[in-house]
């Protein structure tokens, strides 16, 4: 006897399609990005900050 198959494509009732949400690919690429992006920012704005700071060798003279 063979055995009814399930249909391949399920419809889903109207009521459900707003209540399910299918995962996008790629999600755990997007949560990776902000804190590697905020990272790689702090550094950059933090080397522009101290960079500058560091080199005090052609410090022009004071005239009083």
């Amino acid at each position: 006897m063979a055995e009814a198959k399930k249909p391949k494509d399920a419809s889903v009732p109207a009521f459900f399609k707003d209540s399910f949400f299918v995962g996008e690919k790629g999600t755990a690429r997007k949560v990776l990005i902000l804190p590697i992006a905020l990272i790689l920012h702090g550094i950059l704005i933090i080397t522009a900050i101290v960079l500058p700071l560091l080199s005090t060798g052609e410090l022009p003279t004071v005239e009083v």
